[in-house]
C-alpha cells in the first residue's frame, strides 16, 4: 500500500522508499531472496543491520569487502611471508658472520684455564690477577659473569617484581649479547676510598661476547669503539660504587666476595631495574667458583667470542658481514704505521677453538 512502484531484485532502494511502514519487512524478505540487494554507500541506513553483511558489493565501484575468512587467509599468508623473510635474514647474517677475522672463539667450558690447558688451547678471556692489576684495596681478580638470571637479589631488600621486567629480562638473557668481563690491567687513582678504578675492558681478551646472532651484532657495534677507552668505576667505599657514564644512574653494590649487584637509580632508589649480578666464576689462581656450573648451564652450546687484538681497523672489518673467508686482505688493507697491537701474543690467534689462524 502506497509503494511507489514495483522493484526488481538487485535494484537500489532509496531512503524515502525504506521509510515506508512496510519497508523493513519487504527489505528483509528481499535479503533472504538476494543477499546482494543493499543501499549505495551514501544511502546506508543504520536502522537496517541485516544489510551490514561481510559479503556486500558496492554497486558503483564493484569492490568486495573482506570477509573474516578471506582476511584470515590473507593475514596468514602475509605472516608466513614475513616469517620467511626473517628466517632468510637470520641465516644470511649468521652465515656472513660465521668466520670472523681477528676474533677468538671457544667453548664456554674453556673459560676455565685448567680446562683450556687440558684441551691444549688458550682460554678466551684473560684472568685478572694481583700481578696484572694495579695495587688496590679491592678484589676484582679472576673472570666475571654478567649474570641477568637472578636480578632481584640485593642487600637492602629491594624486591619489586614488575611483570614486564620478567619478560624483558628473560628475552635479554636469552639473547646472550655479552657474558664475561676481565679487569686485567685495571688501575686506581688512590689506595684509599673514595677512589676511581679505570679498567681497559675493551682490549683484547677482556670482554666476552658470544656467537649468537645478537652477540655477533653486538660485537659489530663494539668494534667501532676505541678498545683502549677505559671503563671507570667510582668507589665510595669497599662495598658501594657508581659507574662512570650511563647518565650517572648505574650503581654497584657488593653482595659478597664473588657477587656485585649492578643496579639503576629509579625515582631516587639506587636498586632499581635494569640490574644484574656481576658474578665471579673464575678465581685468579685459575680455579672455578661455585657459580661456574650455572654459567655453563646458561651458555649451553653457545660459544664465547672475544677480540684478539686492539687494531680498530681490523676489528671493524673482521666482524663485518662478508662473503670472503680470507683475513689476509683485511690485514693488508689495515696495515699502516699508526696501527699497533697490544703485544706480540695478541697478534697470533685470529680465530678460535681448535682452528687457529695466523697471518
Amino acid at each position: 500500500q502506497g509503494w511507489p512502484e514495483p522493484r526488481q531484485f538487485g535494484q537500489e532502494v532509496t531512503k524515502r522508499e525504506s521509510s515506508h511502514p512496510g519497508a523493513m519487512e519487504f527489505l528483509n524478505c528481499c535479503k533472504k531472496a538476494n543477499r546482494n540487494t543493499f543501499l549505495n554507500d551514501d544511502e546506508k541506513l543504520d536502522l537496517l543491520p541485516p544489510f551490514k553483511t561481510a559479503d556486500r558489493r558496492d554497486s558503483s565501484s564493484g569492490d568486495r569487502r573482506c570477509s573474516p575468512k578471506v582476511c584470515g587467509k590473507a593475514c596468514c599468508i602475509a605472516f608466513g611471508i614475513m616469517a620467511l623473510v626473517l628466517v632468510l635474514v637470520y641465516f644470511s647474517v649468521m652465515f656472513s658472520m660465521e668466520d670472523p677475522c681477528f676474533v677468538y672463539e671457544a667453548e664456554a667450558a674453556l673459560v676455565s684455564p685448567k680446562a683450556a690447558a687440558k684441551a691444549g688451547v688458550r682460554p678466551p678471556v684473560h684472568v685478572a690477577t694481583k700481578k696484572n692489576e694495579g695495587e688496590m684495596p679491592l678484589d676484582l681478580t679472576g673472570i666475571w659473569w654478567i649474570r641477568w638470571t637472578n636480578w632481584t637479589a640485593n642487600p637492602e631488600g629491594w624486591n619489586q617484581i614488575i611483570p614486564w621486567n620478567r619478560v624483558t629480562y628473560g628475552i635479554y638473557n636469552a639473547l646472550k649479547l655479552e657474558e664475561l668481563v676481565s679487569f686485567e690491567g685495571a688501575t686506581v687513582n688512590s689506595t684509599h676510598f673514595p677512589l676511581t678504578l679505570s679498567s681497559p675492558t675493551g682490549q683484547a681478551y677482556r670482554w666476552g661476547f658470544t656467537n649468537s646472532l645478537a652477540g655477533r651484532i653486538a660485537m659489530n657495534f663494539a668494534a667501532k669503539s676505541n678498545p683502549n677507552a677505559p671503563l671507570n668505576i667510582n668507589f665510595e667505599n669497599k662495598t658501594h660504587a657508581q659507574l662512570g657514564g650511563f647518565g650517572g644512574l648505574a650503581y654497584m653494590t657488593m653482595l659478597d666476595e664473588d657477587r656485585w649487584l649492578r643496579s639503576t637509580m629509579v625515582k631516587g632508589d639506587r636498586y632499581g631495574p635494569p640490574s644484574y649480578q656481576l658474578t665471579r666464576i673464575v678465581y685468579e689462581d685459575g680455579s672455578t667458583s661455585k657459580y661456574f656450573p650455572a654459567f655453563l648451564d646458561h651458555m649451553g652450546s653457545t660459544k664465547i667470542r672475544v677480540f684478539s687484538n686492539n687494531n680498530e681497523c681490523e676489528r671493524q672489518s673482521g666482524v663485518a658481514p662478508r662473503i670472503s673467508k680470507s683475513c689476509e686482505p683485511i690485514a693488508k688493507e689495515c696495515a699502516a704505521p699508526n696501527v699497533t697491537h697490544l703485544n706480540n701474543d695478541d697478534k697470533e690467534d685470529k680465530r678460535g677453538g681448535s682452528r687457529s689462524f695466523t697471518l
